[in-house]
């Protein structure tokens, strides 16, 4: 009579055990890689998400937390076997959120951050592959797991990763207590720009209704800053700000001035992106100003702004920046010829091409020289079609 199979979780227990007393914890972790790797075919995918959670709360009770991440991130990227990787189902007894989930509740943030810094980037790419749908229940389990997220980054003072959990949750209460926190760690001058960069960063990515919440309940703490001598107490409302706060501020020795133009700023935006439409009301061209207004001082308190206000023009205003369309008309067709012939050329090759690659070495005087003179004649035409005058183009050739 042939014994039982052995138990592969008490298997698995007993050998990571030994590795640890032996303070052996990266070999543990090849190990429960090798040991899942060769069992998941075998036990099936149940059994086999039950191992390797085992094995990171085997690692996380080691010391081991980061080891756990590694393990987890191997287990979200198919490591074990194509078909036996992490699994992300509407039924929860088949979900490895689930798994996840009381995994990280059963340690502290200490603990637990280390594994969250390395899966989160690689969990919310399946996540976004996987097109999951609003309000069913696998949409509701990853909410609860982005709570345990949160949790995690705030209590372990991660503030940039807690501010996009939180936003991606959509709570600006919470989102303006990250951010104050936030900015506590900074320059008391530059608590604005702190706000002011998050309602930006959000109208970038045309969140515009969260941005708009976020200013509302943002603006007392940006009050918060005027100092009580200047006629405010701390965290009063805005009607009660005296006119020799304001006359401080707006001085330009005021170390506040740029970070609340910032803010201002913040707020303009915000308002136009979630004005409708209105028949006199061109977005696009008030955008243009506002640039145009604020840019400098913008680029002088915080230079990466400009990026982020460029895509705020794009996604919300259908703005095109001065780069963007020097980028297009860079990419002339008779551009492109003259770098493919210019190499060998006692002329060099535009600029804008300057790294035309192979094609470049192309040997050909002659034909950069009929190229000349297609160009020409192409110019001429083009000038004398846009004229309306009544005469025909002249042919392209020697001037006598």
């Amino acid at each position: 009579m042939s014994s039982a199979a052995p138990d592969p979780m008490k298997q698995l227990e007993e050998k990571i055990k030994s590795y640890v007393e032996d303070n052996l914890t990266y070999d543990a972790l090849q190990y429960i890689q090798s040991f899942v790797s060769r069992k998941c075919k075998a036990i099936g995918c149940i059994m086999t998400s039950e191992l390797v959670f085992l094995g990171a709360r085997l690692l996380i009770n080691s010391g081991a937390s980061g080891e756990a991440g590694t393990l987890l991130v191997w287990f979200i990227e198919d490591g074990a076997a194509l078909d036996y990787g992490f699994r992300l189902n509407e039924r929860a007894g088949e979900c490895d959120t689930v798994l996840l989930q009381t995994l990280l509740d059963s340690f502290s943030v200490e603990q637990a951050a280390p594994l969250v810094d390395k899966i989160y980037n690689p969990l919310h790419l399946v996540c976004a592959k996987k097109h999951i749908v609003k309000t069913s229940a696998l949409d509701a389990r990853l909410n609860q797991l982005e709570e345990s997220f949160a949790r995690v980054f705030e209590g372990t003072k991660r503030w940039n990763s807690a501010y996009k959990v939180v936003a991606r949750l959509n709570q600006p209460d919470r989102l303006v207590t990250v951010l104050d926190a936030w900015a506590a760690e900074g320059y008391k001058s530059e608590k604005p720009l702190f706000f002011a960069r998050a309602v930006l960063n959000l109208l970038s990515d045309k969140k515009i209704e969260l941005a708009t919440s976020l200013i509302s309940t943002s603006n007392s703490y940006i009050l918060d800053n005027i100092p009580a001598d200047a006629g405010s107490p701390r965290g009063s409302p805005r009607g009660s700000v005296t006119a020799a706060a304001v006359e401080q501020f707006e001085k330009p020795e005021s170390c506040m001035d740029s970070s609340l133009a910032a803010w201002h700023l913040a707020t303009i935006l915000t308002n136009l992106a979630s004005l409708p439409p209105m028949q006199r009301v061109d977005k696009q061209k008030l955008f243009t100003l506002l640039m145009q207004l604020y840019m400098p001082i913008i680029q002088y308190c915080d230079s990466t702004l400009k990026t982020t206000l460029e895509k705020i023009g794009s996604t919300c205003f259908d703005y095109v920046s001065p780069s963007s369309s020097r980028e297009s008309a860079g990419k002339n067709p008779m551009d492109l010829m003259k770098a493919m012939f210019a190499a060998s050329s006692s002329e060099p090759a535009p600029k804008s091409l300057a790294n035309a690659g192979p094609m470049a070495n192309i040997d050909s005087k002659k034909l950069m020289s009929t190229l000349k003179q297609l160009e020409s004649s192409s110019s001429s035409s083009s000038r004398t079609a846009g004229g309306g005058g009544g005469g025909a183009a002249k042919p392209a050739g020697k001037k006598k």
